[in-house]
């Protein structure tokens, strides 16, 4: 009999390309589908190329649904059960890459169109599962989410936003895949490469510079080592194997990427790839070649890509010279500097001689760090302590401006805000709303954005450092507890990537820590008792399973990790 007699399949964003070709093949073997997407036209195409296949007109559900709207993902759920009366696979292929008006899907475009491109890729796809996942878990289903090499970790400046969503969305699929299993569905991912869709149109080309764009990246080994564009049959292949339990079975939450072997080269010919940010490049690693071989001798063009060097200052190899404080003269923002990590950071810079920006949302908490940094030896003149809440655009800019007017400028920025949030049921996973995944987001990505979009032209004057503070649970595991900070954090770290690759040509460095188990207060506003967040850290020492180190880390052991990577002679 056909491989997928008898089974129900929701198929996203199926007017067109691996969408319409994934819904075909799913009817082709048997399989009743539900198509849906915004354009009616489109899914009228599709549902022609399926009975052409020799599908059943019965055995098609055609929804006309924009999968951002609650109501058009209820309505593709319910009225699949209600034709069929279940669902067996789910297929997320609904996304794409939003850019701004001026065209841009990098940094400088607005956050409003990061959190579009959030919704789009991201939480539409949890409600979805939330919505689908009784049926399937009655059906024991299987979800297949459709990423991109997007996602992979490397670094993607010209869309970030995009390639952040994906990031989050590849590991929402492995937290997810550890969530469901114990129910008896699956969950898996395939991310293509170049594949021939209306991707590139829909994120502003015309017809014919995505024609000389597929050609363009076909043509060239050194992109694309199959040296052929992919087509949406190829994934949909792949996105069938993935929804067929008896050739697949033992795959639990990975990502199959299929991109003709770009992945595999990128990296090897990021000069070929990024011909702009080359000569950026070659101008950094000459300097420090310089620097070692003859310090006396500086290049004008070099001297405006770095920042001023006291290298002679403070290096012990020389015997005539007088070692001074590491940030002397140095100008830093620490965000959630009121206790923990942002606490000791704040400390450790004004103790190694830098003016410092502490800022957080309760007063009592920044007073105390102020007066650490005092008993620590810092001067009262050289701190800055602003009350804002980091979610907020006014605070943010607050947090931005007040510095520059006290000093002048910003040399480091350490965002370090950021926390678990859970609902009012204390969840943190896929039960949890899609509101506490917003703000989640919001706090922990969205802030950090907007902070560097604000700080960016003030970082570059100095030829700055931004040190984001991620965690490991943005690492590529399954989460499943606490799935939607770990999508942040996975996020976060996608953007430091990207961003390193587009603020190093302006002299500016990106680099990010991820902290494991530290004794903070991260525990206890995650909605953790005091005694809880103490059975927890004893708990977790004392298994070699767990901490090898059988010791929880203290926020000092984090702050010089941040101080190491913000000066720039050591790192």
């Amino acid at each position: 009999m056909a491989r997928f007699d008898g089974k129900v399949v929701i198929v996203t964003g199926s007017s067109s390309g691996i969408g319409a070709g994934t819904a075909v093949l799913f009817a082709k073997e048997g399989a009743k589908v539900t198509i849906t997407g915004r354009k009616q036209d489109g899914l009228d195409a599709t549902k022609r190329c399926i009975i052409d296949a020799g599908g059943k007109e019965d055995n098609i559900n055609v929804v006309v649904a924009d999968v951002t709207d609650a109501t058009g993902r209820e309505k593709v759920v319910s009225s699949t059960v209600q034709k069929w009366g279940q669902i067996d696979i789910l297929v997320n292929n609904a996304g794409g890459m939003l850019r701004d008006d001026k065209g841009c899907g990098g940094v400088t475009a607005s956050v409003d169109v990061l959190e579009k491109t959030m919704d789009l890729n991201v939480y539409s796809v949890v409600q979805m599962v939330q919505l689908a996942r009784p049926h399937l878990a009655k059906t024991k289903g299987e979800v297949v989410n459709v990423s991109s090499i997007a996602g992979q970790p490397k670094g993607s400046p010209k869309f970030m936003y995009y390639a952040m969503a994906k990031a989050a969305l590849d590991q929402m699929t492995r937290s997810l895949a550890l969530e469901l299993i114990p129910e008896g569905v699956r969950v898996n991912s395939v991310s293509p490469g170049a594949v021939v869709t209306r991707f590139c149109q829909s994120s502003g080309l015309s017809d014919a510079d995505a024609a000389k764009f597929y050609e363009r990246f076909a043509s060239s080994p050194d992109s694309l080592p199959i040296r052929e564009i992919g087509q949406p049959e190829d994934i949909a292949n792949i996105i069938a194997f993935l929804a067929d339990r008896r050739v697949s079975r033992y795959i639990i939450g990975q990502t199959i990427v299929a991109d003709g072997g770009s992945m595999l080269v990128i990296a090897a010919n990021a000069p070929t790839l990024m011909e702009e940010k080359y000569t950026a490049w070659h101008q950094i690693i000459r300097v420090e070649i310089k620097c070692v071989q003859n310090r006396d001798e500086e290049d004008s063009t070099v001297a405006r890509m770095q920042p001023p060097r006291k290298s002679l200052s403070y290096c012990p190899h020389f015997p005539n010279t007088v070692k001074m404080a590491r940030f002397n003269g140095k100008i830093v923002i620490v965000t959630g500097s009121s206790s923990g990590i942002g606490a000791e950071t704040a400390v450790l810079f004004a103790k190694e001689g830098a003016k410092v920006t502490i800022t957080g949302r309760k007063k009592d908490g920044l007073e105390a760090t102020k007066r650490s940094i005092i008993t620590g030896g810092g001067k009262e003149d050289d701190i800055n302590a602003v009350v804002a809440d980091v979610t907020d655009a006014s605070g943010r800019e607050k947090i931005v401006s007040s510095t520059v007017q006290k000093w002048g400028q910003i040399d480091i920025l350490v965002n370090n805000a950021g926390g678990m949030l859970r609902d009012s049921n204390g969840s943190a996973d896929v039960s949890a709303s899609v509101d506490a995944l917003r703000k989640t987001m919001d706090l922990n990505v969205c802030s950090v954005v907007h902070l560097i979009q604000l700080a960016r032209p003030y970082l570059v004057k100095t030829k700055g450092e931004v040190v984001n503070v991620s965690r490991i649970a943005g690492q590529p595991k399954g989460a499943p507890k606490f799935m939607y900070y770990a999508m942040s954090k996975a996020a976060l770290d996608q953007m430091t990537r990207s961003l390193a690759v587009d603020l190093i040509a302006e002299g500016v460095r990106v680099n990010s820590v991820s902290p494991g188990a530290v004794v903070t207060r991260f525990l206890q506003t995650a909605g953790s008792s005091d005694a809880d967040a103490s059975k927890f850290y004893e708990t977790f020492a004392s298994s070699a399973d767990s901490l090898p180190i059988r010791e929880i880390g203290q926020p000092e052991d984090i702050a010089n990790v941040i101080a190491f990577l913000a000066d720039r002679r050591a790192s």
